[in-house]
């Protein structure tokens, strides 16, 4: 990394042990220090926008997608009285 000029920022930057329930039982959870900085390992991270855990169980992110979609379907629903009757079943073929 300090080759290319990069650096770490440690308020961005999540690591995870991954492995079996026992394997990372056996890990330490210390802190590693990686080019000077200090990290704490997580129990879930997030890479290209997809959470997962330590058990690579994608769980997390699931519900974080289903409470996002549930957000925009109730600002839609608040939508619904500006729009005209083409327009909202353009919208939901329910309507």
């Amino acid at each position: 990394m300090a080759s290319n000029r990069l650096r770490l920022n440690p308020t961005k930057t999540e690591f995870i042990w991954l492995g079996t329930a026992r394997r990372r039982q056996q890990l330490a959870n210390d802190k590693v220090s990686l080019s000077g900085v200090c990290l704490q390992p997580t129990e879930r991270v997030r890479d290209l926008g997809v959470e997962v855990d330590c058990d690579l169980s994608t769980a997390a992110h699931v519900g974080h997608i289903t409470s996002f979609c549930f957000f925009h379907l109730r600002q839609l629903r608040l939508l619904r009285r500006s729009l005209t009757t083409d327009a909202a079943h353009s919208l939901s073929p329910c309507v």
